[in-house]
């Protein structure tokens, strides 16, 4: 009786088109009455001039229910129906435009797309009404339609740079991801500010880094690595054949891995594997190199079996020898080292490095007198040898020896191809003060020195 009552009380009279609306109102708001919008499209066809009010009156109604703490989409979504009516006897591109706006917002989808087709219908040359279809498509999850749509948008306006952005979300849920980064690298040429587009490009580049990953991954697991198999005990040629083989296919895996960013974890265990196989080659030069692929792995107790083999062929190599105290000393076997490191300046009194690096072993342990003998032989080998230079800088750094200090310097400087003034050598020194070394308070000392 109460719906009725209603319903009689909103029969046509003319002055009382506002009444009419309002109950339309209510009788969606309420009970969401099927002849809620026949009446509100029977008051706005009776006042044409004033449909365009009453649109707008419908869509803030049910923007009001949007915003609600419980937020109302059914209701909502009758309002906007009725507004959609109104809209369409008004035939306004700009209203039927704001009634779409709403009606996506209130997840009235199909409402808002044939609000959308009918104004590009009506100004097919507005570029922001196939972007808001595509976004429409895009929230319906039809893709490829909402593709064409930001496409039509960016023909239309070349610097559209939110339609940019947004092709390349779809492009990224595609998973066409070298696409997508050049339509955010586009967006971000138009708009360097747009925060959007930056972080979609940093989420893209991050993913392509991963893809990357784990395709490198599969190329180097399917890129099994030949491990020679014997029956019987094999002769040197078979072994030595095998073993060039070998260092080839890990000089490829281990090149694509650095490349990466992939540690071949894999290669590691396959070439440890094999090791004991291919250390009865006699190919000193194969096993060295197979040690260098070996250190770069990480692999360092077979390398060093690796290179201990080396030694057993070649006992006059220093090479082998200073090769050997490098991977020891990663393996923190400071007095092995010590001991390959002197056997290869015994080899070749010339090698200034294996002079250095038995300094730095001895200053490792606390023997700073010691280290700083090695050291000034490796510089006296090598008077432009910079690390070792350096290493007796910090010796005499580290047990105060100033004026020494000063002394190496010096040297140093009229060492170089461009010889060090004297007032440099106080520069150089007041520089050590912000290494917090205590050298800066002993400046006036040292240039009076």
């Amino acid at each position: 009786l109460r719906l009725l009552c209603l319903f009689l009380a909103a029969l046509p009279c003319r002055g009382l088109w506002d009444d009419d609306v309002r109950l339309g109102i209510r009788l969606h708001k309420e009970y969401n009455h099927p002849r809620a919008r026949e009446m509100i499209e029977m008051a706005a066809g009776q006042e044409p001039v004033r449909r365009r009010d009453i649109a707008y009156w419908l869509i803030d109604e049910a923007q009001q229910l949007l915003n609600r703490k419980e937020r109302d989409e059914v209701g909502a979504r009758g309002l906007l129906g009725s507004a959609m009516v109104v809209s369409r006897l008004l035939m306004d591109a700009e209203t039927i435009y704001t009634v779409c706006s709403a009606c996506l917002q209130s997840g009235a989808l199909q409402e808002a797309l044939d609000g959308y087709r009918l104004v590009q219908k009506l100004m097919p040359n507005l570029a922001s009404i196939y972007h808001q279809a595509g976004l429409t498509f895009s929230k319906m999850n039809k893709l490829d339609e909402a593709f064409q749509e930001y496409l039509v948008a960016v023909e239309l306006v070349p610097n559209y740079s939110i339609s940019y952005n947004n092709i390349g979300v779809l492009l990224s849920k595609m998973g066409r991801l070298e696409e997508a980064e050049s339509h955010y690298a586009a967006a971000l040429k138009i708009d360097n500010h747009y925060a959007d587009a930056r972080n979609n490009m940093a989420a893209v580049r991050s993913q392509l880094k991963e893809r990357e990953k784990e395709d490198s991954v599969k190329r180097l697991e399917d890129s099994g690595i030949h491990v020679p198999h014997y029956d019987a005990d094999p002769t040197d040629e078979v072994v030595t054949t095998a073993l060039r083989k070998l260092i080839v296919e890990a000089e490829g895996r281990r090149k694509r891995a650095l490349n990466s960013g992939v540690v071949d974890e894999t290669l590691k265990r396959q070439l440890a594997n094999a090791l004991d196989k291919v250390l009865a080659s006699k190919d000193a030069p194969a096993l060295f190199s197979l040690s260098g692929v070996l250190t770069d792995l990480g692999a360092f107790q077979e390398a060093a079996r690796a290179l201990e083999r080396v030694c057993e062929l070649r006992p006059l190599s220093a090479s082998a020898a200073h090769q050997k105290g490098l991977v020891l000393a990663k393996l923190g076997d400071t007095t092995l080292a010590i001991e390959s490191y002197k056997t290869a300046v015994r080899l070749n009194g010339d090698m200034a490095m294996s002079y250095n690096n038995i300094g730095v072993l001895l200053a490792r342990v606390g023997n700073m007198p010691g280290a700083l003998a090695w050291y000034e032989q490796a510089v006296k080998l090598d008077p432009g040898y910079q690390a070792a230079s350096d290493n007796i800088a910090a010796v005499h750094r580290g047990m105060n020896e100033w004026k020494h200090l000063v002394e190496h310097h010096q040297a140093a400087g009229k060492s170089m191809v461009t010889p060090q003034r004297k007032e440099d050598t106080a520069i150089v020194l007041c520089g050590y003060q912000t290494e917090g070394d205590g050298l800066g308070p002993q400046v006036a000392r040292l240039q009076h020195a």
